[in-house]
């Protein structure tokens, strides 16, 4: 498994990177505002973009997609919001993965539809900014994706 921490950057707020467990920045998620819609541009360390993730704000769920090359386009949806926990679906491809989260503890794991733990996601309790540290053992774009989607939907209901 790979371990990544997703920061936001501090002058834009909107934007992050993406460091490996040595520090050095392997990823960076740029913002775009838009009307219905925003997204990030997930480059990687040389600058190229290697993933999208699109908030869609028409539903009444939070949704989002998550795309890139290579990748098979998946949108990420929030089925449940309870006060101490909360449910996601990931769909594409294979069939329908679940993120699960205990909002106390500020704790998220993914599961695949064959049961297989594929990531975690930590929020860190203590830093200038938000951060979370992403534990993967697949491909990390769809995993930072997450992160990011994450983190935006936290944002937008304080």
């Amino acid at each position: 498994m790979s371990v990544f921490t997703v920061s936001k950057k501090l002058p834009s707020m909107d934007s992050y990177t993406v460091a490996d467990q040595s520090g050095a920045v392997v990823f960076g998620a740029k913002h775009h505002l838009g009307l219905g819609k925003e997204h990030w541009d997930i480059t990687d360390a040389q600058g190229s973009k290697v993933a999208t993730l699109v908030h869609e704000r028409a539903h009444m769920h939070a949704t989002f997609i998550i795309s890139g090359e290579g990748l098979i386009d998946a949108t990420l949806t929030k089925t449940n919001y309870m006060p101490i926990s909360e449910k996601w679906t990931l769909g594409g491809g294979a069939g329908q993965a679940i993120l699960t989260g205990d909002l106390a503890d500020y704790q998220w794991s993914l599961t695949m539809p064959d049961g297989t733990l594929t990531a975690t996601f930590v929020r860190k309790m203590v830093s200038l900014h938000r951060q979370y540290t992403v534990t993967v053992d697949d491909d990390p774009r769809v995993a930072v994706a997450i992160a990011i989607a994450l983190d935006a939907d936290q944002e937008e209901h304080k």
